[in-house]
């Protein structure tokens, strides 16, 4: 993952990334009344103006606020670093907290095979809650009992650029097909297929 506040914006490891996957934050996201393009694209919407100085949050309306747009569990990054997935790391701590919270309050104590665990399923990252066809699978790879370690076990799980060694986290799931099999005239299948040729798991 990538620590922003150490990040000098080299952009070296964009160059050496072989996914290319890292890119440079080229906007200043904490600026206190950001506007989008210029000319006559150039837009000002109203919550993007400064709190007053006379402004009470409880009974005047907050949709003026500068910080509202930003999402208090994700760190704005600053213009000049680099960026790539953190894998929904604020959502993977809080799970944690959660689940240890719950082991301690049932009064549980460290013995080797009894300690606290998060449950499979209980991460869900913010794209494989935004995938309509759950195509996402994310999980504890340690676990041998959890989804995502079945799937990534399969004989139909590939990692990218697997000849390099790179071990990625990432793996992907092959469709079979059939090429014997002539699918144009079959009337089920309405043309859905859309040419995607593999899931993701993370």
């Amino acid at each position: 993952v990538m620590v922003y506040n150490r990040c000098i914006g080299t952009r070296y490891c964009s160059n050496n990334c072989p996914y290319k996957v890292r890119r440079f934050n080229f906007f200043d996201y904490q600026k206190r009344e950001p506007s989008r393009e210029e000319g006559f694209l150039k837009v000002q919407p109203d919550y993007y103006k400064s709190i007053p100085e006379d402004h009470n949050p409880i009974t005047d309306n907050p949709a003026g606020w500068t910080r509202m747009q930003f999402n208090p569990e994700v760190t704005v990054r600053s213009r000049g670093v680099m960026e790539k997935c953190s894998f929904c790391m604020q959502r993977i701590q809080e799970a944690k907290i959660r689940a240890k919270n719950a082991w301690a309050k049932a009064g549980g104590v460290d013995s080797g095979k009894d300690t606290w665990s998060i449950e499979d399923g209980a991460v869900v990252t913010a794209c494989q809650q935004a995938c309509p066809t759950q195509a996402i699978v994310f999980g504890d790879l340690n676990n041998p009992r959890s989804r995502v370690a079945q799937l990534s076990k399969s004989k139909l799980s590939y990692d990218l650029l697997e000849e390099l060694n790179t071990k990625p986290r990432v793996k992907y799931l092959a469709r079979v097909k059939n090429p014997a099999v002539d699918h144009s005239h079959d009337d089920h299948d309405h043309g859905h297929d859309h040419g995607h040729g593999h899931d993701h798991a993370h």
